[in-house]
């Protein structure tokens, strides 16, 4: 008798087993990827944010130890230079020495900066967090700008005070001691050391380059040593100048008259001392609304709000589960 042949062949059934079981592989396989490929994205987000937020804090918290260091400069400034109104009695060496500590601080903080900087340059930035990398980075060339005004301008003053301490003996115009004992050869001797320091001062301040930026505050230094000069020659060459007669009754003596020149003389250096102090703020504003800070402060808020939104957005997208979207 002769067989019929199956309804479902061999291979045909088999097959039949294995397309179901292989889909359903595939399906698994494919779900699996997609949850290791979304939390991938989710630990690649939260590595770069958290990146881009600690060197924030961290860079943050070292500008406000220049802020507290420039406090400590400009107090020590102000008490040298406001006690004596002549500069050349100031006690500079103070100021000297904190500029050059904060000098050497701000260049150790502005190469951590451009660490972290580099950091963030070559982190693998995720899809949709350009924009956060673009504003740090944006935030370190604004706050390198700001700790890169602050070298020049600590290097210029130190430069400039240390001209201005060569010779601190203490001297000034108008030495009323010495007038009172009115030994001629004495006062003549006293004003061309005088003179001598001021001279030294000004050859080394002609050694100093200049910027645009520090002209009106460099030349007011020049003038100050320029008039100290003019002063100590006018009055060495009233004492030196030959009396044939005795003066009258009434006229004042040779001694008095250079006197009166040097009396003269310290309200104006007194003036343009005061003028250099002024200068000198404006120049170098040691605070914290300087521009360079309102700006560096305009480009952090912002940035801190982006992060913030961002890790809120990070835990919320963490938090759903992995549905499967075809």
């Amino acid at each position: 008798m002769l067989k019929l042949p199956s309804k479902h062949p061999p291979k045909i059934s088999r097959l039949i087993y294995f397309i179901p079981i292989s889909l359903l592989i595939i399906v698994a396989a494919f779900y699996l990827f997609k949850i290791t490929s979304q939390k991938k994205q989710i630990s690649d987000k939260k590595q770069f944010i958290g990146l881009v937020s600690s060197n924030l804090i961290t860079s943050s918290q070292s500008l406000d130890e220049v802020v507290k260091s420039l406090d400590i400069v400009d107090s020590n400034y102000a008490r040298a230079t406001t006690t004596e109104s002549n500069m050349l009695q100031a006690d500079l060496s103070v100021v000297i020495g904190d500029n050059q500590k904060i000098l050497s601080q701000i260049e150790s903080i502005k190469n951590n900066l451009d660490f972290q900087k580099e950091l963030i340059n070559k982190a693998k930035t995720p899809e949709g967090y350009e924009d956060l990398k673009i504003d740090s980075i944006n935030y370190y060339n604004q706050a390198e700008l700001l700790l890169s005004n602050f070298i020049d301008d600590f290097k210029f003053e130190n430069d400039i005070l240390k001209v201005i301490s060569i010779n601190n003996s203490q001297n000034s115009v108008v030495k009323n001691d010495i007038w009172q004992k009115q030994d001629k050869e004495k006062i003549i001797t006293y004003y061309k050391d005088l003179k001598n320091q001021a001279v030294s001062s000004l050859k080394e301040l002609s050694k100093i380059k200049v910027s645009q930026k520090y002209q009106n505050y460099y030349n007011l230094q020049n003038s100050y040593f320029e008039f100290i000069s003019a002063t100590a020659d006018e009055i060495i060459n009233a004492l030196q100048k030959d009396e044939t007669l005795p003066p009258a009754q009434d006229e004042p003596s040779q001694i008095e008259k250079a006197y009166q020149i040097a009396f003269k003389a310290g309200d104006n250096i007194a003036n343009i001392a005061k003028q250099i102090t002024t200068e000198r703020a404006k120049l170098l504003p040691l605070k914290i609304n300087r521009p360079d800070f309102v700006n560096l402060a305009s480009i952090q808020k912002p940035l801190e709000s982006k992060i913030k939104i961002l890790n809120q957005q990070l835990y919320k997208e963490s938090q759903k589960k992995f549905p499967i979207n075809f």
